[in-house]
């Protein structure tokens, strides 16, 4: 676990959940100055307000945040697309110790 807090810059494995329309850039901001890593749901947010909200996060801490959007179609990405996906996430398992992610059969 040590490697993942090391590479998302923060101090304790606890991840704010995402909560779209209940979260504000100030709860966010304050769980990753805590250490943890704080999130804004950005689905309900137009682009302007995600801007707007990744702003006031900024403006309260450095720390690192994550901004979370939900897909509402269910994607049907063809096996070449999966396998480009596949190979690009592989140094990041490797750099954490996990074994390689595999396609989908």
């Amino acid at each position: 676990m040590n490697a993942l807090l090391q590479r998302l810059q923060i101090d304790l494995p606890l991840f704010q959940g995402p909560m779209t329309g209940s979260d504000t850039p100030q709860l966010a901001a304050a769980v990753s100055q805590a250490g943890g890593l704080g999130f804004l749901g950005c689905g309900m947010r137009s682009p302007q307000a995600m801007r707007e909200a990744a702003a006031a996060v900024r403006a309260a801490t450095a720390k690192p945040f994550g901004m979370n959007l939900f897909v509402l179609e269910q994607p049907t990405p063809n096996a070449a697309t999966v396998q480009a996906a596949i190979d690009r996430l592989a140094p990041l398992y490797a750099d954490l110790g996990l074994p390689p992610p595999e396609a989908p059969a």
